[in-house]
């Protein structure tokens, strides 16, 4: 449809503009470009938008709407200095200023520029064709800021909940009908320009800088209304002297109000230094008495009390210029739920089950919910990008997305479960950025933060990752690059991050606190008597320091050093003093000395006692353990650890704090094995405490080993929860413990052992991690120090170390594609294990480890295409661990290694003419886990199996051919398996299955589907993201049938090229990546 913009008349169909005998064609996007600018004359157009309504994702970056910019300037002959059609606006973006005339005007409830729903963002003037629901609210609004400038000051401030609407309603409302071209010339409001401060988003200059910012962009009748001005100059004479701004501005003889000043987040302005936010106020009430300015301003009304204590604001409050904002009632909610979704062509699927249209459920759910507006267009913004190809908004994706309530915190968590381990750990530091908590009162506020702050590669990929999916935000501010969040129901509706509020409320209110009186400070040119007091402010400021992930700006760190700092320097002065007192004391303290005697004899009994049940329980572990029996022991640990935990320790020698930091080990030890971490953390925790205590031997040899023992338990509870990080922490204290023995006494075998299985810890964690290279050379560190110890000293804990370590660096060598020489470090684990094994044919210690060598054996063998070798050696596997879960069947690890080991054997004897066969055993072996599951809650493990089972049931229902029932299946898999994720990202095995679910859900949809393309997508999304390596086939088996699914064939090419050159032979999945 032609319209004429300035002299030249556009043809959108054609892609050509012409002027006369001129003609000019042009791209199909530049024309969009073009097409969007003059469906919004005047109005100012992000680059964000244009990107998103015209390439329809702001995933390019800018570079594309410049081209496109430039591109039309010279087809119209226009220059970017001195414009006549397209007029950049600095830090803002772009607007058409040639007048537009259309020549037969579409319907004007057509919406044509992507979604009609802003998500989390505020609706703005450009988009007043799609603000429905809000007409009433609006009128009133209106018809206040008339009346207000009727009487010579135009000035309102709109008040309500965060989330309430406020920002839309002014803009895309209010602003658009006080246009001069919208409003009777007889009104004494017609604005010809609008300008916007945001008061949370000042970047590094003050609140009268960033005012005068904004107001260097506004113009009347196209002439500047500063002409001349920069934003220092302005910001420094509306700083000091305001009234004679004002009177400039009155010296223009404004017939009527024609610039609109919206200034946004007033709230944030109260936590300005005393004196700042009246001051303010005050420049804005002299220039709404100017005539020339409506000044409109937006704050929470939870922030009512510091509202009225604001001169300014309690006198315009009486000429009732206050607006509050209400909830939208049922049947505003319905237009706004509804009628963009009619401009926008889309329709609201039906249930045919009950009849109700999704677009009735909208409106019911929205009822009576306190983020109703952010949340609803959330939802339904979430619906149109995950729309039919018709155009319809479906119950499938509503439900997936959780409801309007699950949908921000669905949404994100799918976001940050694409990032990696690293990125998702920078949250808590981004997340410590971007929220302010008033010390005066609880409200959770957002806040701007320059990307400067981002300390690392894994901050800055996660602020980009969430400012793509519209989650987070990032503009200028005050010339300053900056980022924030979307919308603050962000805040309080995504549980992971109001979990993370709650949890650092205190350490929020400290840190906005500390800004207040850093910046007092700084101004006040760092004077002393301006620094925290000594006592509990200093205190309290030093633990924020010591917090993890938790950001403190440069100037906040240097106040709270230089106030500990001076808080020291008057301690050294306290103590000066009270050491006089105390030597006076030490007489009368000698004199006491001789009643001690008696209490002494009876402390050496109990020591004496302490260090026999110490013994004992020693012993029985020694006895019990290769029996695997150590639930024997449970009674007695359990009161063990009540005596021990509850003991005052003032007067225990060092011998008996260690003995009894040893029963707790042993403690320890028999809850780790019957599945119980708190208990055995509690125990740890208790012995750690003794052994730090001041009456304990910092420097012998039983001290050393004895904090290196309590250093591995510690980590070997994390390492079981899978908490890596936690589990390398301790093990690395454990290597340190192994390092200072080993300087005290190098000849010391004891010494060596245990560095060579702290460095066989870390190789696992490692492993476990991802980083190969760590983890070949801790094993291979630990090798040699076995093999030095086994030169010295042979036994059997030390043989079986060694096998554990060898079997490390085969896992190692499996990771990295050497399959051959992995089997072969296997193979000799297996020869060491077994000669221990002939030796003791029934300890329970040797048999685990061997029936685990047998299993890594059993997957190489099958990867590399030797299938009945490989189901012989989980066979042998299956006979070690069924004759141990006997012996003893409440033991976990037995129990789940079986359960584990029996999955394998399944599915490896799944018969393609009868597949439905194993069904019977995968619901069997599904229903022995889940009771077990229940009794370690805190566990896993089971989960994963959980998924793994449902996983391959999928599968065999694959290939019976029903694929309804297979989607089930992997969708309880992926469910499953997804809620592991959170803290295992780097767990190779988890990551491999849960990839080969959702690849087996889009399998039973069928893979050329939408749905399924999408499981595809973001299967190879979470490899992708995950840091697997690249030679290792649990991630590229995955990959090549995520390749296969989506038709990439030269990457499928690739994949399979590497399996070759690895040597992977496994049928069951090279059949699936071979066929076309």
């Amino acid at each position: 449809m032609e319209f004429q913009f300035g002299d030249w008349v556009v043809s959108p169909e054609a892609n050509i503009v012409s002027n006369g005998d001129a003609k000019t064609q042009l791209e199909p996007r530049v024309m969009a470009v073009l097409r969007y600018l003059c469906r919004h004359p005047g109005a100012v157009i992000p680059a964000e938008e244009i990107l998103q309504a015209c390439w329809g994702s702001s995933e390019l970056g800018d570079n594309p709407v410049h081209k496109a910019i430039t591109q039309l300037r010279r087809a119209f002959g226009d220059s970017s200095t001195e414009p006549r059609y397209i007029e950049t606006i600095r830090k803002r973006g772009y607007r058409a200023i040639a007048p537009v005339i259309t020549f037969a005007a579409p319907p004007a409830t057509t919406w044509e520029s992507g979604s009609p729903f802003r998500g989390l963002e505020a609706f703005q003037e450009n988009h007043s064709a799609i603000f429905f629901g809000r007409v009433q609210a609006t009128a009133q609004l209106r018809e206040l800021v008339l009346t207000q400038a009727a009487h010579g000051c135009p000035m309102a401030l709109v008040l309500g909940p965060s989330g309430s609407g406020k920002t839309s309603l002014v803009r895309a409302g209010l602003l658009p009908q006080l246009m001069a071209g919208s409003i009777r010339s007889d009104e004494p409001i017609g604005l010809s320009s609008t300008v916007y401060l945001d008061c949370a988003d000042l970047g590094s200059g003050t609140l009268f800088q960033a005012l005068a910012g904004a107001l260097i962009d506004a113009e009347i009748n196209g002439e500047p209304l500063f002409p001349g001005a920069s934003a220092d100059s302005l910001g420094q004479r509306l700083a000091s002297d305001p009234d004679a701004v004002s009177a400039e501005l009155r010296e223009r003889a404004c017939q009527r109000t024609a610039v609109g000043v919206f200034v946004d987040r007033l709230e944030a302005v109260f936590r300005a230094q005393p004196g700042d936010a009246n001051r303010f106020l005050q420049v804005l009430d002299a220039l709404a008495k100017s005539n020339c300015l409506l000044i409109l301003m937006a704050c929470r009304n939870d922030f009512y009390p510091e509202v009225m204590a604001q001169p300014v604001l309690l006198a315009l409050k009486s000429r009732g210029g206050h607006f509050d904002v209400l909830p939208p009632d049922g049947a505003e909610i319905a237009q706004i739920v509804r009628r963009p979704a009619v401009a926008a062509n889309l329709s609201f699927e039906r249930d045919e089950a009950t009849g109700a249209s999704l677009d009735d459920v909208l409106c019911d759910a929205s009822r009576g919910n306190p983020d109703t507006l952010p949340l609803l267009q959330y939802c339904l913004n979430e619906l149109y990008r995950l729309r039919s190809e018709e155009g319809q908004l479906k119950f499938a994706v509503y439900h997936e997305l959780g409801g309007i309530d699950g949908a921000v915190g669905v949404r994100a968590e799918q976001v940050v479960g694409r990032l990696t381990v690293p990125q998702l750990d920078a949250l808590p530091r981004v997340l410590s950025l971007l929220v302010n908590i008033g010390e005066d009162q609880a409200s959770v506020t957002s806040r701007r933060s320059p990307l400067s702050m981002l300390r690392t590669e894994d901050e800055r990929e996660l602020v980009r990752v969430m400012v793509e999916a519209r989650l987070f935000v990032s503009e200028l501010a005050g010339e300053v690059p900056s980022f924030g969040v979307a919308h603050e129901a962000l805040l309080r509706r995504w549980p992971r991050v109001s979990a993370w509020v709650e949890g650092h409320r205190q350490a929020l209110q400290l840190c906005t606190r500390l800004r207040g009186q850093a910046e007092r400070w700084e101004q006040a040119m760092r004077r002393p008597d301006l620094l925290l007091p000594q006592g509990m402010q200093t205190q309290q400021a030093a633990e924020l320091l010591q917090l993890r992930d938790f950001a403190i700006a440069p100037l906040e760190l240097e106040f709270i050093r230089h106030s500990i700092s001076r808080a020291k320097l008057r301690e050294r002065i306290n103590i000066t003093v009270v050491a006089t007192i105390l030597l006076l004391a030490v007489l009368a303290t000698v004199l006491g000395l001789s009643a001690r005697n008696a209490q002494r004899e009876s402390e050496e009994h109990r020591i004496e006692a302490e260090g026999l049940m110490g013994y004992m329980l020693g012993e029985f572990v020694e006895k019990v353990r290769p029996l695997g029996r150590l639930e024997l022991l449970d009674d007695v640990s359990a009161r063990a650890l009540q005596y021990l935990t509850a003991t005052k320790y003032s007067t225990a020698t060092p011998e008996s704090l260690i003995q009894n930091a040893k029963a707790l080990q042993v403690i320890a030890e028999v809850n780790v094995a019957r599945a119980n971490p708190a208990k055995a953390k509690e125990a740890l925790l208790a012995a750690r405490e003794l052994l730090h205590s001041t009456g304990a031997p910092t420097n012998t040899e039983e001290h050393i080993k004895t904090l290196g023992a309590n250093a591995y338990w510690l980590g070997s509870v994390y390492l079981i929860q899978r908490e890596f990080e936690t589990a390398a922490m301790y093990f690395t204290e454990y290597k340190r413990a192994g390092e200072r023995w080993r300087s005290i006494a190098p000849e010391n075998v004891d010494a060596i052992i245990e560095l060579a299985y702290s460095h066989g810890n870390l190789g696992t964690v490692a492993l476990r991690q991802g980083n190969l290279e760590r983890a070949s050379e801790s094993f291979t560190t630990s090798i040699k120090l076995k093999e030095q110890a086994l030169n010295k000293r042979k036994t059997e804990e030390l043989t079986a170390g060694l096998a554990n370590s060898i079997a490390g660096l085969a896992s190692v060598k499996v990771r990295l594609g050497r399959l051959s020489e992995a089997f072969a470090l296997y193979k000799q684990s297996e020869e060491l294990l077994k000669e221990l094994h002939s030796q003791s044919p029934n300890d329970a210690t040797w048999q685990t480890r061997l029936s685990n060598t047998l299993r890594f054996q059993g997957e190489l063998n099958i990867a590399m295409g030797q299938t009945a070798q490989g189901t012989q050696k989980y066979r042998e596997a299956s006979v070690i661990l069924t004759r141990l879960v006997r012996q003893d069947s409440s033991n976990q690890e037995w129990f789940y290694t079986l359960a584990e080991n029996q999955l394998r054997i399944i599915r490896e004897e799944i018969s393609s003419k009868d597949p439905l066969a194993s069904l019977t055993n995968l619901d069997l072996l599904l229903k022995n886990i889940s009771p077990t599951r229940t009794a370690e809650p805190q566990m896993a493990r089971a989960g994963a199996l959980k998924g793994r089972i449902n996983s391959l049931k999928g599968e065999v229902l694959l290939m019976a051919n029903r694929n309804s029932e297979a989607l089930n299946s992997f969708d309880v898999a992926t469910a499953e398996l997804e809620k592991l994720l959170g803290k295992n990202k780097s767990d190779a095995l988890l990551l491999e299955n849960y990839a080969l679910a959702q690849l087996g859900r889009a399998q039973a949809r069928g893979w050329g589907k939408p749905e399924s393309q999408q499981d595809c997508g973001q299967a190879l999304l979470t490899l992708t993201r995950s840091n697997g390596d690249l030679r290792d086939y649990h991630f590229i088996v995955p990959k090549a049938l995520a390749h296969r699914c989506l038709g990439n064939t030269v990457e499928l090419a690739e994949e399979r090229n590497k399996l070759t050159q690895i040597a992977y032979r496994d049928e069951r999945y090279l059949r699936i990546i071979s066929s076309q």
